[in-house]
């Protein structure tokens, strides 16, 4: 159509399109492509077992269990293990009958331990960091043992004649679990904090040595 406006002298007619002809851009690339191809000048670029292989980095749930926080793990077995201790492991050491998840804050702390086992799953499988749940519990777990084993002692020094084995059976397997998955959790978190900024310190001298070697 441009021809034959230039033909007839209409030059005027559209001022502002540029002079251009109707050529297939994407048919003139592909034959190009497979002339070079066909000459052996393009080599088809394949990953190799070193490399990355190209597009999206897509981490499946069986890497990510295999590259997860070890921390995780043991947030989990702290979890689980206080979640069973607040329902079928009892408090005290002569009744049988009695379990943290009775009172209030033993509730609430069951709560947190079956959220905790829920976020955990989430961590390890989906390479989350979710952490408040198993904090949580472990706040409401030190003030529920402490508070608990405070009052066993009382009650064992209000004896007349407390003999070594009222000692020793003042407290349940549930209060010894509790107490030390709590202990536990703060221990991993702070660990990790500690890790993680070991790390940090690292990878700055590593940045900061790169800085120099480029600048000589």
């Amino acid at each position: 159509m441009s021809d034959e406006r230039y033909e007839h002298g209409d030059e005027d007619a559209y001022p502002d399109e540029p002079i251009t002809a109707d050529v297939d851009e994407s048919a003139e690339t592909d034959a190009a492509e497979d002339a070079e191809a066909g000459e052996g000048g393009v080599e088809e670029s394949l990953p190799s077992d070193g490399d990355a292989p190209a597009g999206p980095l897509v981490v499946t749930s069986e890497e990510a269990v295999a590259t997860a926080f070890p921390q995780h793990w043991t947030m989990m077995f702290c979890c689980l293990s206080i979640f069973v201790a607040c329902i079928f492991l009892p408090i005290e050491g002569r009744r049988n009958d009695l379990y943290a998840s009775h009172s209030i804050a033993g509730g609430f702390l069951t709560i947190f331990a079956a959220y905790g086992i829920y976020a955990q799953h989430a961590n390890i499988k989906f390479r989350r960091m979710i952490v408040w749940p198993a904090l949580f519990m472990a706040l409401d777990g030190l003030f529920v043992g402490v508070r608990r084993l405070w009052q066993l002692i009382e009650n064992v020094r209000e004896m007349p004649n407390p003999t070594k084995n009222d000692w020793v059976r003042m407290g349940g397997p549930g209060l010894w679990v509790i107490l030390f998955c709590s202990f536990l959790v703060f221990w991993t978190l702070m660990r990790g904090a500690a890790a993680g900024r070991k790390k940090d310190l690292e990878r700055k001298e590593m940045a900061r040595a790169a800085r120099g070697s480029r600048r000589q």
